[in-house]
């Protein structure tokens, strides 16, 4: 297991002094984009390198590999918030993306930080890298060592920290910290008090780095995953580590608590290259539930939507308390920079993009302070606005006959399904086939016509 030398502790501290100049400009959401060197295989075989990140401007352009037998393809072209190239440190991604959370955590802020993109791109050496080298542990091992850093420096307050790790493999929820060798189904619960929790999962209190490593290890050897054309380990579920941060109160400073969530999302893929079989099929349709009710979310964030789909997904759902107007959250896309993964990489840049806020301009709000070890209740999503003076709320129950039978029939053609089929010859300036290929990029083989106008109008908006 590393022991983390004296530099590493410097350097932990300088980041946490940037953390706290950009505490009025990491308001809310944001997202970010790691590309990975080029692999051995990709090195033998000559692949081309077709990304270009510019971490000045936060700009990453992508050459079509094309565009050598045809001069009119230029590069195209995304914007996120921070992009970092393949010579990007561990530590400078962690400094960068996750130290800004891990402090609005200690400023009672629940955080959490999710990992993106196909398979083969560096989702798992971000979240967990190597566990026994501090130069390449990544960004899960990183918070441990930062949140124990964190509370050896305040010896006024008592804290306890707590670890659970879950996955979500088709729709299921499985504890990796438990003794049982069989798999269980556990459940999404919600009460007033806990808000939305999963019944009977594992929550291991840890004092210091090494009884998290041990953790993760253990956990790492449940996780499932598979072999695939594109990665000799591709993770069939999303993988989800929280860490919960409670502390008591000291003289007039009130008890918080807060938790940290670190998320490595599914790999996604593109069927015809990745040579899985029918029931990874199956999974990779499962997949895209999750990662659609993502998008979703995300989306209806940005929009200011009174109504947050989160119960689309046991993902989101799980999420709720991590991923909103009162949180501070991160999404790292990665991406590979081969011109054989052309397809995933602009199929992930376009998820990324489809992300970035227009008008979400959301200031994370700190817990309701606490005296004892509890968390604090879900902020109330369902409460109903008020009402101006004179206007009255409408009466469901008192709709037309034409109003009902219109939304029978909206109900009907929800359910029915359309195939996605994706033209031989793609024209890139039809916008019906452009969302057809991010639906596939995605995973997604069928979908509900209501649905796809949806996301067609999303995709016109984005334009």
């Amino acid at each position: 297991l590393p022991a983390f030398p004296d530099h590493h502790h410097r350097q932990m501290a300088a980041s946490c002094v940037v953390a706290e100049d950009l505490e009025g400009g990491f308001a809310g959401f944001k997202v970010v984009m790691r590309c990975r060197p080029l692999n051995r295989r990709e090195i033998d075989t000559n692949q081309k390198f077709i990304v270009n990140v510019d971490e000045q401007s936060s700009q990453v352009k992508v050459q079509d590999p094309r565009a050598s037998e045809d001069s009119t393809l230029e590069p195209k072209s995304f914007i996120f918030h921070n992009v970092f190239g393949p010579d990007t440190s561990q530590q400078t991604f962690f400094s960068s993306s996750v130290t800004p959370v891990i402090d609005g955590v200690f400023r009672g802020t629940n955080g959490a930080v999710l990992s993106y993109g196909p398979t083969g791109t560096g989702k798992t050496w971000a979240v967990q890298g190597s566990l026994t080298d501090p130069e390449h542990c990544g960004f899960l091992t990183r918070s441990a060592h930062a949140l124990f850093n964190h509370i050896r420096a305040d010896s006024s307050r008592a804290y306890v920290v707590s670890l659970s790790y879950l996955e979500i493999y088709n729709e299921e929820i499985r504890d990796l910290l438990t003794n049982s060798s069989e798999p269980t189904n556990l459940r999404l619960k919600q009460d007033a008090e806990s808000g939305v929790y999963v019944e009977g999962l594992t929550h291991h209190v840890i004092t210091d780095t090494r009884q998290c490593l041990e953790a993760v290890a253990a956990a790492s050897q449940r996780r499932i995953v598979q072999q695939t054309m594109m990665g000799s380990a591709s993770s069939r579920s999303h993988l989800v580590a929280v860490f919960k941060v409670e502390r008591n109160g000291a003289g007039e400073k009130p008890g918080q608590s807060a938790k940290l969530s670190l998320v490595e999302l599914a790999g996604s893929h593109r069927l015809s290259r990745s040579g899985i079989s029918e029931q990874a099929l199956k999974e990779a349709k499962m997949t895209s539930v999750g990662l659609i009710a993502l998008g979703d979310c995300i989306s209806a964030l940005s929009e200011a939507s009174r109504h947050i789909p989160y119960r689309n997904s046991k993902l989101t759902r799980l999420l709720q308390d991590s991923l909103g107007r009162d949180t501070t959250t991160v999404f790292s896309l990665h991406v590979s920079p081969s011109e054989c993964d052309y397809d995933e990489t602009i199929g992930t840049l376009r998820f990324g993009a489809r992300l970035m806020p227009r008008d979400w301009k959301n200031k994370p709000e700190i817990c309701a302070p606490s005296t004892e070890f509890n968390f604090p209740p879900p902020t109330p999503h369902n409460q109903l606005p008020a009402t101006a003076p004179g206007s009255t709320l409408r009466n469901t129950s008192a709709q037309s006959e034409d109003e009902a039978k219109k939304t029978k029939e909206e109900t009907k053609l929800e359910e029915e399904e359309w195939v996605v089929v994706i033209p031989h010859k793609r024209d890139e300036s039809d916008n019906v086939v452009a969302v057809a290929r991010i639906l596939e990029d995605e995973g997604v083989t069928s979908i509900a016509p209501a649905a796809f106008l949806a996301r067609f109008q999303q995709f016109l908006g984005a334009k």
